[in-house]
């Protein structure tokens, strides 16, 4: 994995390798769970205590948010591994669009009976309602 060093974040921001987007991860962004990961990309996650900086997240091109249940914020490592995860498992199982039309869909009435040993498809009947 290449690795870069910068003298500061203004340099950083004028200068992502190879025209990758950045991508920050903070409270408040796009669902993870909908977000369509860039080709080319750096993540940027802030301190576990303040997030990331103002000036960071406006040079952002998305900011993304992971979903929680219990807790506002994670380990900055887990977040990390997190979006990993995702970017993985959506590059590596595209999701399928969805049908183009729904199928005409029908309702089956069952007609009360005496037993359960009456049953019997002869006394059911579909309806189009």
């Amino acid at each position: 994995m290449p690795q870069f060093a910068y003298d500061d974040a203004a340099q950083f921001i004028t200068q992502t390798p190879r025209g990758a987007a950045l991508v920050g991860v903070e409270m408040g962004g796009q669902p993870l769970e909908t977000f369509a990961h860039p080709e080319r990309c750096v993540y940027v996650l802030g301190a576990e205590d303040e997030g990331l900086p103002k000036s960071i997240k406006r040079a952002c091109r998305h900011v993304v948010a992971l979903p929680s249940i219990r807790s506002a914020s994670y380990n900055v490592a887990v977040a990390g591994a997190l979006v990993l995860y995702d970017r993985f498992m959506k590059r590596s199982r595209p999701v399928a669009p969805p049908p183009a039309h729904t199928p005409e869909t029908h309702t089956l009435i069952v007609e009360p009976m005496a037993s359960l040993q009456e049953l019997n498809l002869s006394r059911c009947r579909l309806s189009d309602d």
